[in-house]
């Protein structure tokens, strides 16, 4: 009870302290004891310098398992090995919020368990441990060591000994070729236990390679009792970790013309095949002169289950990859450089366990031209198969003259439901929501549907369920089937039937551009429906108009990007590092997201991204077709949406999900406020690319 410093020395030394109790202390260990987890500083020549201050006479032996060791980074990162296939450099990447996970133990057996797993592809855990043992097992004071790893199941050879015996001849090198952290619980013959369990911080963890941890207790005389974990960060090879926020790229080049959207009378439409992978160019006829980008809804049928993104714009020639290999792996570590001006529309398949039978639409998508008026267009991640992409072409952005549109963001968004059966014509009053001189509104739209099946809601200006806008197999031609989709309609893809996956919860479609009709309503059409009931909502965010015009269109010469970690709940996504001007109020942004674990990897929720969504009421259903506004709370917030399957719905992205050309509000001081709606408590990475914004 003495004041340390008063007694301490210059102790102001790079080196570890490890306290071995005697004496006074009233016990002593027996069994000997493992100090775990011990980073020790190296002298210049490679050697440690030992000492033992207290020492009264007593011999002994220090034993070390040297289970790693830190380098600078920039010496070692380049092809990852020093020497020997097994040694590679990690990075530690620590949680905002700690997980914890609890398991039970009994005698000396072994086995392994699977904690919530930090980060994919992660080599090992930072964790904190404690141990207690049952008082009603025999003995009660029990001595013995846990083992946490890779392969510490078993081991030939005690890890222990009786005072005084040289460990090297006990435990021998065995110990030492395995990824196992030894902690000593005492007892029996050391004279005392633990009476309120042990905690033992810092440990490092080294995980299985399917993200498990063996686990092996030794010298154990047949007690019982718990081990808990407080997960405080992962390890995981350098190459896959980067600062949470981390800047990819920053906005470049000076914007100077505002663009504003100008609805076409008839809408223009184009298809183009493709046979495998593709970077092509080329040019949609009837887009006017001097347009700098359109509105266009997409369409992407493949000829089997071929995960690939269909990316279109300027500059996406050659497009680099834009998808995890692994589900939950950091999306920098395989993305490439994805500044460019390019949409991207994702079509599902292989490991994803899901593909679209009848082929599926990514609407409202604000594309670039080229210099030349033309399109740039690839497809990365095509393993060999065919098939096509239809465009309709619904709108023109250039110059604010004439009858060209500005977006008017609503400070309140209003919300709007329908009931919908079998194949039906609807007409959705949303004359309250606009003002004179509107011409479409930017909307959230909401489907949930009764049972499996599949059909494409059309919503605008003429829009019915005569439009036949999907296939009737994998990778058939659109051109050959489709009619009556050159009107002003948004359209958006509920999957079912055939396809292989129907959602439970219901699904989101944000920031689709809707056309008005001259008295302001909107068409509904369910062109597909197989005698299914469901319902429609709308959340409007804001709308489009000539005579009370807002705000412009500034598409960035090269866009920025950015990723972020998020981690069941809330966040605030700082984008200040992209040189975004004072002012903004919201940016054109496309969104990846996948999951990496936690509590769930296969988590259903909706991702919430703008101005005041710091926390969101429940926006899902729980069984599918259910009344929106009976489950729904007060939803109603400048909040852009991106639907994330899993769970009850049959399918997760195993490769990430783009929601692209969102428009995403911003904060008063320029940040974002991120929500997950309805997660399970997984983590996992949001990677922004920032196209544009409004101003």
């Amino acid at each position: 009870g003495t004041r340390p410093s008063n007694d301490f020395g210059a102790v102001n030394l790079q080196c570890a302290v490890l306290n071995y109790a005697g004496g006074l202390d009233g016990y002593t260990s027996y069994y000997g004891y493992w100090y775990s987890g011990q980073v020790i500083p190296l002298r210049s020549d490679g050697n440690i310098d030992f000492s033992t201050p207290g020492w009264s006479s007593s011999t002994g032996y220090l034993y070390f398992m040297i289970r790693g060791y830190y380098a600078p980074a920039f010496n070692n990162y380049v092809g990852a090995a020093t020497s020997g296939a097994s040694i590679s450099v990690h990075g530690l990447s620590m949680l905002s919020t700690p997980t914890t996970s609890q398991f039970t133990f009994a005698g000396t057996g072994s086995s392994s368990f699977y904690p919530s797993q930090v980060t994919a592809g992660a080599a090992a855990a930072l964790v904190d441990v404690y141990i207690t043992t049952s008082t009603a097992t025999n003995p009660s004071n029990d001595a013995f060591n846990l083992m946490f790893g890779n392969g510490c199941q078993s081991f030939p050879t005690r890890n222990y000994i009786t005072r005084g015996e040289n460990p090297s001849t006990v435990m021998g090198t065995t110990p030492a070729a395995r990824q196992c952290t030894p902690l000593t619980y005492f007892g029996e013959s050391d004279g005392f236990t633990p009476y309120y369990g042990m905690w033992f911080g810092s440990q490092l963890l080294g995980f299985r390679s399917d993200g498990g941890i063996d686990y092996g207790s030794y010298g154990n005389s047949g007690s019982s009792g718990y081990f808990y974990f407080v997960f405080r960060g992962s390890y995981a090879p350098a190459n896959q970790l980067l600062p949470a926020p981390s800047t990819g790229t920053t906005t470049t080049g000076v914007v100077t013309t505002g663009l504003a959207l100008t609805l076409l009378p008839v809408p223009i439409t184009y298809q183009l095949a493709f046979n495998g992978p593709i970077s092509t160019t080329f040019s949609i006829p009837g887009i006017p002169a001097g347009t700098a980008a359109i509105l266009v809804d997409i369409f992407v049928t493949s000829g089997w289950s071929d995960h690939q993104n269909i990316i279109v714009g300027n500059g996406c020639q050659g497009f680099p990859q834009n998808f995890v290999s692994v589900q939950g792996r950091l999306p920098t570590a395989d993305f490439g450089n994805l500044a460019r001006q390019c949409a991207v529309c994702t079509n599902s398949g292989q490991s994803d366990n899901y593909a679209s039978f009848h082929g599926r639409w990514c609407s409202s998508q604000i594309v670039p031209l080229t210099p030349a008026g033309e399109l740039d267009l690839s497809n990365p991640g095509n393993s060999g198969s065919t098939g096509f992409v239809f465009f309709v072409v619904r709108g023109t952005f250039g110059d604010a003259t004439g009858s060209a549109a500005m977006l008017n963001l609503l400070t309140t968004p209003l919300t709007i439901q329908s009931a919908f059966s079998n194949v039906v014509k609807l007409t959705l009053n949303t004359a309250s929501m606009s003002t004179a001189g509107a011409t479409a509104l930017l909307a959230d739209v909401y489907l949930t549907v009764g049972i499996s099946d599949h059909q494409n809601i059309v919503l605008g200006n003429g829009c019915g369920p005569d439009a036949m806008n999907w296939v009737y197999g994998p990778g058939r031609d659109p051109s050959a089937v489709f009619a009556n989709v050159t009107r002003q309609c948004t359209v958006v893809t509920y999957p079912g039937g055939s396809d292989g996956f129907t959602p439970q919860y219901g699904i989101w479609f944000g920031s689709q551009t809707i056309p008005l009709r001259s008295d302001l309503q909107v068409d509904f059409g369910d062109p597909g429906n197989s005698v299914s009931n469901g319902y429609v909502w709308m959340t409007v965010r804001g709308y489009y108009s000539a005579t009370s015009a807002t705000l412009l269109l500034y598409l960035l010469p090269t866009p920025g990007t950015i990723q972020f970690a998020f981690s069941n709940g809330n966040a605030v996504f700082n984008i200040a590092s992209l040189n975004i001007p004072a002012g903004t109020t919201a940016i054109l942004a496309d969104i990846y997201a996948t999951t990496t674990g936690g509590t769930s990897t296969n988590d259903a929720q909706n991702l919430r991204f703008g101005n005041g969504c710091a926390s969101h009421p429940k926006d899902w259903v729980d069984n599918r077709g259910e009344n929106p506004s009976a489950r729904f709370g007060a939803i109603n917030k400048r909040c852009a949406v991106c639907n994330y399957p899993g769970e009850g719905d049959g399918f997760t992205p195993y490769y990430g999900l783009w929601c692209s050309s969102q428009v995403v509000p911003l904060r008063t001081d320029g940040q974002i406020d991120f929500y997950q709606a309805g997660t399970s408590g997984s983590t996992g990475y949001v990677y922004l690319v920032v196209r544009g914004y409004y101003l």
